[in-house]
């Protein structure tokens, strides 16, 4: 499943395989596109290989989908 292969992105990241890493992350965003957790460890790799460009788009992804998820949540005002 996607967390499986974030968790593999991540070895591969802290191991300093990063094309590995790259291509397990792609892979994680691939099984759950809606992952914030996926798409921030892909921007994770791209940060450390350099890749800034890669990363800023990575990022902002992940920044899009926590903020449609936040905005979609019952604040806890609306449960009173």
């Amino acid at each position: 499943s996607w967390d499986v292969w974030a968790e593999y992105t991540s070895a591969l990241r802290r191991s300093g395989r990063l094309e590995s890493a790259a291509r397990a992350g792609w892979r994680a965003v691939e099984l759950n596109p809606e992952s914030v957790p996926a798409w921030t460890n892909l921007g994770n790799v791209f940060v450390q290989a350099g890749a800034w460009k890669e990363a800023r788009e990575a990022l902002e992804k992940a920044r899009d989908l926590a903020g449609r998820n936040l905005g979609s949540a019952e604040s806890p005002a609306d449960r009173r």
